[in-house]
């Protein structure tokens, strides 16, 4: 009759807080606890010292730590999610993006990044027109900014930003399929200045 293969131990941890247990994982994804007054701890700790094992109990003790707090934000965040994926709309939110694009300067880092992006732009990096880029930087409304834009660069169409990082208005961003269809009206006919 053939032996039984031998369960070979893939990984040691403690078992609770106070140190008085050990789990060991085997390699058929089993796993037991055991005393650390039995003789098979004994066994264990020769091949598995204190400061591996206690490493390891780090470990799992932080991935969980993080899997806990992933799953408590996706509780806590569910029926806004849902609704979002039913095409809902939150009670209270403004859905209109001139709505955003006036309001952007009450969020310092978005209007910043607003910003940015419009600096990396290749048409505005290779403006020679200093005073303009100067005015571009002390714009203190998302308006300004875009009209001083517009003002210097009127036939500015779809310019891409090449950043790796892309960057989108407060609750914009997933808005990418509607903008496609608005850019066809708002080229007919525009607000911004002309010169």
């Amino acid at each position: 009759m053939p032996r039984k293969k031998q369960k070979k131990i893939t990984k040691v941890m403690y078992g609770d807080d106070a140190k008085s247990l050990i789990r060991i994982f085997y390699d058929d994804n089993t796993n037991q606890y055991c005393s650390t007054q039995s003789p098979q701890y004994k066994q264990v700790i020769k091949k598995w010292p204190v400061d591996i094992i206690e490493r390891e109990t780090e470990a799992f003790k932080f991935y969980y730590t993080q899997r806990e707090l992933r799953f408590k934000d996706f509780n806590d965040n569910y029926e806004i999610w849902r609704g979002f994926w039913r095409g809902e709309q939150r009670a209270g939110s403004d859905n209109s993006v001139l709505e955003r694009v006036l309001n952007i300067h009450e969020s310092p880092q978005p209007f910043f990044k607003l910003k940015l992006s419009i600096f990396e732009m290749k048409r505005v990096r290779e403006n020679k027109n200093r005073e303009w880029k100067a005015s571009l930087r002390k714009a203190q409304t998302g308006l300004e900014l875009l009209a001083l834009l517009y003002q210097e660069i009127p036939d500015l169409e779809s310019e891409q930003v090449e950043p790796e990082d892309e960057i989108f208005l407060p609750e914009t961003a997933n808005l990418e399929d509607s903008a496609d269809s608005s850019q066809q009206s708002t080229d007919k006919t525009s607000d911004a200045p002309n010169e």
